[in-house]
């Protein structure tokens, strides 16, 4: 009768070694109290712009339906780590934003990965974890590359949050579009508006390229 030989994890692919690190990060972190809080109640906060986000385009960053990340919200503000608002201009639209404690909460996680790299390091030397990063940030530039031109998009199409940044005399493109709209402009609206989408259009392509330079 023939045994399995056991796979050298040398002859392990890369999916299935950096797999492996990442089950050491959900291990290390279960074994720790987080107030019940999993990786992808970090990963949601994570994904939270300072200004706040709306919980459609939340799911569109984080790849998932809006009822899906609606629920993630609701548990994660009626545990004080997330403040959810009405748009004053759109009652349909909700804005999340992260509160002191989810501010907290995101600062904690990213020094105990910190403090997870250092101990790797400590592991395989300094040297070794550091070309293992070099080698690592190159290949994930695209898809960091697609992932910031999408939040481009989303926040070129922002109205409520910029409110917040508005001044006269250097008006974002949201109040910029209400106020001529409110002045009768509607040609230049028109315009502005052409011109946005053309440029969202465009931004999304390159996305998906890189998108697909990251499959092969």
């Amino acid at each position: 009768m023939d045994l399995v030989k056991p796979v050298s994890p040398v002859s392990r692919h890369v999916a299935v070694l950096m797999g492996e690190l990442m089950l050491q990060i959900r291990e290390i972190f279960a074994a720790e109290d987080w107030q019940g809080l999993r990786q992808s109640h970090f990963r949601l906060l994570s994904m939270i712009p300072e200004h706040g986000v709306s919980i459609t385009e939340l799911g569109e960053l984080l790849g998932m339906t809006k009822q899906g990340c609606g629920q993630f919200v609701a548990f994660l503000a009626d545990s004080g780590y997330l403040l959810v608002t009405e748009n004053p201009d759109d009652r349909r639209v909700r804005l999340v934003q992260r509160t002191a404690l989810g501010d907290r909460t995101v600062q904690a996680v990213d020094k105990r990965i910190y403090r997870i790299e250092q101990q790797w390091a400590e592991q395989v030397g300094a040297r070794r974890y550091a070309t293992f990063r070099r080698v690592l940030i190159p290949m994930m530039r695209p898809g960091v590359m697609a992932g910031w031109i999408i939040l481009v998009t989303i926040f070129l199409r922002e109205f409520s949050a910029t409110l917040f940044l508005y001044s006269p005399g250097a008006e974002p493109l949201g109040p910029l579009l209400y106020f001529l709209y409110l002045d009768g402009m509607r040609g230049r609206v028109a315009a502005i508006g052409l011109v946005i989408s053309v440029i969202s259009v465009i931004l999304i392509a390159i996305a998906q390229r890189y998108s697909r330079w990251e499959t092969n």
